[in-house]
């Protein structure tokens, strides 16, 4: 696999180096995908008649992309196959070992005349199927802000066709908590359920994505703004945590956040200056509503001091995960943690 790169230009430079076969896109914005095909196309300016044939990874099957990727163009000397969404096709060749094994046999065969395109939603491919890495230009987008997911996860949808919301993104993105491969994995899902209606609400995030882990912790960030800890030590206790990192990252986030909150607060900076701090572009976005409010309860919840404290507590508690692989230790941490906030 070669070392990735990550920008237009660098992309541009590859390509008048030469022309790799096989180029993977894992992109977090919805514009870049279609800016890497156009660069492409223009990189074979002057040269021989270009096919151009693109698929959607959500609805195509294998035997299809199988076949435009080894048969040789009929009507023009060069073809360039575009697929979208390529995770949920490399997906289905994955599960077929089969069909995984022809596609391991013919790929380092395709025409030369033929040149793959493929965007990923997420970061990485099945492991199975790494062997479309092999000699593979990888261009890796720089990782989302959490500000502007909920502005990609709408333009993504809204570029797929879909009637969508901003306040729904907002939801996904917070369900997801800010991770933009959770957030993107649930809004295909949402978009596979409703690739009929191409409509996607906030009943249909709620519906859908339920059992999304970053629901889950931002239910127990909701139970640690109004002190209910019992609430989240018992969520904590009966539900497996996959990742400590982003649970400790959100608790950190969340009492930073209250820590500026109050004091801007008492600097006499009104509701509307601190929509204009938070980054998002409107007051009545779900995602400000709902912070705004978990922080004015927390401030009755947490004085200052307090607030100070626990942000000291939580230093602490990221040194002693960070000394520590067992996951059973980190998750037994992060409930000493939060026994800490119980109310003396």
């Amino acid at each position: 696999m070669s070392t990735p790169i990550a920008s237009i230009d660098e992309l541009q430079k590859a390509l008048r180096k030469s022309k790799p076969q096989v180029i993977l896109s894992f992109t977090h914005s919805v514009s870049t995908a279609d800016e890497i095909f156009s660069v492409l196309q223009k990189s074979f300016a002057g040269s021989e008649p270009v096919e151009e044939i693109k698929i959607n990874g959500l609805e195509a099957d294998t035997s299809a992309f199988h076949a435009e990727m080894s048969t040789i163009p009929m009507f023009s000397g060069l073809r360039i196959l575009f697929v979208r969404h390529a995770d949920n096709l490399l997906k289905k060749i994955d599960s077929d070992a089969t069909v995984r094994a022809y596609f391991e046999r013919d790929l380092p065969n395709i025409p030369d005349t033929t040149f793959l395109l493929l965007q990923f939603d997420g970061e990485k491919i099945p492991a199975k199927v790494k062997f479309f890495e092999n000699n593979a230009l990888i261009f890796q987008e720089k990782k989302l802000r959490e500000t502007n997911l909920p502005e990609y996860l709408f333009q993504k949808a809204r570029q797929t066709g879909f009637q969508v919301t901003l306040e729904a993104m907002s939801l996904l993105a917070e369900k997801s908590a800010f991770d933009a491969n959770q957030a993107v994995a649930g809004l295909n899902r949402l978009m596979l359920y409703n690739l009929k209606e191409k409509k996607i609400s906030e009943d249909d995030v709620q519906e859908i994505c339920t059992s999304m882990e970053g629901d889950l912790i931002f239910s127990i960030v909701d139970n640690m703004a109004e002190r209910r800890i019992s609430k989240a030590i018992q969520k904590m206790q009966h539900q497996k945590i996959k990742d400590e990192k982003m649970v400790l990252g959100l608790w950190a986030k969340f009492f930073s956040e209250l820590f500026r909150f109050r004091t801007y607060q008492s600097l006499g900076y009104s509701g509307e200056e601190l929509h204009k701090l938070s980054g998002l572009r409107s007051t009545s976005s779900f995602f400000f509503q709902k912070n705004e409010q978990r922080m004015r309860t927390a401030m009755k919840m947490y004085s200052p001091e307090e607030n100070q404290k626990v942000l000291y507590s939580l230093l602490k508690l990221d040194r002693r995960l960070k000394e520590t692989s067992d996951s059973t230790l980190k998750k037994t941490l992060l409930l000493q943690f939060l026994t800490t906030l119980l109310k003396k």
